[in-house]
């Protein structure tokens, strides 16, 4: 497997932009090359190399950059791809954005059994008797993080049968993506929801004491994207 470093290089950045702008339809839309739908959101492109990169060949051009051999695909279609020909390999995706922004809807749509999920909500909603997840109880979260460490621990030293890793969050900063990626060899997958939107979907939600928490979240969380 071909570690994260190749996918972040400025040759790859390049080539993956020039590839999608080339494969524009006529009304400006991505296009899916395995099930033919478009491709509706930037951060659920997958760029599908038929030849599989490994680390013999993703320095030849010819394989690595050649776009005969690169297919645009949906995320979920990139794993089908993978699930049809059995390939057994392990692949760590941070899934990060706002609160509301659709991180665990994305994992939702794409993920396939066996698949390993961190999401900090959803490990708080197992362990306490929180409805409403913006009500989390401070008491707890000794015990919240201590869960998620274990998990991402046995991610990094790559414990268990599952294929691929989805790693749930907010992760505003800049430094604690940094660090994910460079300890797990982890992709970003940015859900790159606007604030508008995010503000929309709390004051969609009837409590008034959760509206108002989930909007200082979100506020927070865009005061501290990006930041180192």
């Amino acid at each position: 497997m071909v570690g994260n470093f190749f996918y972040q290089s400025k040759d790859w950045i390049i080539t993956r932009e020039k590839i999608i702008n080339d494969r524009l339809n006529s009304n400006g839309e991505v296009i899916c090359e395995y099930c033919n739908k478009p491709i509706y959101k930037k951060y659920d492109i997958i760029l599908h190399h038929i030849i599989p990169l490994n680390e013999q060949n993703y320095k030849d051009v010819n394989i690595a950059f050649n776009p005969k051999n690169i297919q645009i695909v949906h995320h979920a279609c990139h794993n089908r791809i993978h699930n049809n020909f059995k390939e057994q390999y392990k692949k760590i995706y941070v899934v990060y954005g706002a609160p509301l922004s659709g991180k665990t809807t994305f994992v939702n749509k794409n993920i396939s059994n066996g698949d390993l999920i961190i999401d900090i909500e959803r490990i708080w909603e197992c362990i306490s008797n929180t409805t409403h997840l913006a009500k989390k109880p401070n008491s707890l979260k000794p015990n919240v993080f201590q869960i998620r460490d274990i998990l991402m621990d046995q991610v990094k030293h790559k414990v268990g049968f599952w294929n691929r890793c989805y790693i749930v969050g907010g992760f505003p900063l800049i430094s604690e993506r940094e660090r994910i990626v460079n300890e797990l060899n982890a992709e970003l997958i940015y859900i790159d929801t606007d604030y508008a939107t995010c503000i929309e979907r709390a004051n969609n939600i009837e409590r008034e004491d959760v509206k108002k928490d989930y909007i200082e979240y979100i506020n927070q969380w865009f005061l501290r994207a990006n930041k180192s």
